[in-house]
């Protein structure tokens, strides 16, 4: 075991000394993908790297560590064989806010949790927010059936809170509740819209919720 590790240890400094000699050290570093991560976390985790043989670099740890970031789902690290590393990032994709204990977090389509949101710098503003348990795991559907609709709608929702596990309420602008139906929220929706079109603004303003769970009849709560 001892004569394997000095072995080992002649080799790295041989291949040290090569690179050295023969400018093969890493310098760079390229990267794609990177919309969330920052390149200073990325440089942090590189830096303590540079000068060392371009063939010695740890792959393996460097890869390990950077996925420590939340907003990595896949990362693949190759070299030039000169002087640089390529790093790809493949992020995940938020398609919502999920709200839980006060806090904000980014979610994806399969309802992970990503992040904590920074709501000092609230960037995505198109994202729609969702409370209530597992509401982000069956946010996606919804979401779905959404982006089908008119786009204006989605722009008036403040908050969307599911109801014991199983169906949604949707709080619009002027803190209006719209209550959907559990097997048809589409059906509920689209009622709605029909109810808005034919109902003045004055009327609007005064209704605090719409009851939309029978999706052949609707229920009208006035202030």
């Amino acid at each position: 075991v001892k004569q394997a590790q000095e072995i080992k240890i002649y080799f790295n400094k041989s291949v040290q000394l090569f690179s050295e000699k023969y400018n093969y050290q890493f310098e760079t570093y390229e990267i794609s993908g990177n919309n969330r991560i920052s390149d200073s976390y990325i440089e942090k985790i590189v830096s303590k790297y540079y000068g060392n043989s371009i063939f010695m670099l740890p792959l393996i740890k460097i890869s390990k560590k950077l996925q420590q970031d939340n907003w990595i789902k896949n990362i693949k690290l190759s070299i030039d064989y000169k002087n640089k590393l390529i790093i790809n990032i493949e992020e995940y994709h938020p398609v919502g806010i999920y709200k839980f204990n006060g806090n904000l977090f980014y979610f994806t389509e399969k309802g992970k949790i990503i992040d904590k949101v920074d709501q000092d710098i609230l960037q995505d503003k198109k994202l729609l927010i969702f409370s209530g348990k597992s509401s982000n795991i069956k946010a996606s559907n919804l979401i779905n059936l959404l982006k089908k609709l008119d786009y204006n709608f989605a722009t008036k929702i403040k908050m969307i809170e599911l109801i014991n596990e199983r169906r949604w309420n949707i709080k619009i602008n002027n803190d209006v509740v719209l209550k959907l139906s559990e097997q048809s929220p589409h059906s509920s929706i689209l009622n709605y819209l029909k109810l808005q079109e034919n109902l003045s603004e004055v009327q609007m303003n005064n209704i605090k919720t719409f009851d939309l769970r029978n999706i052949n009849k609707s229920v009208l709560v006035y202030n």
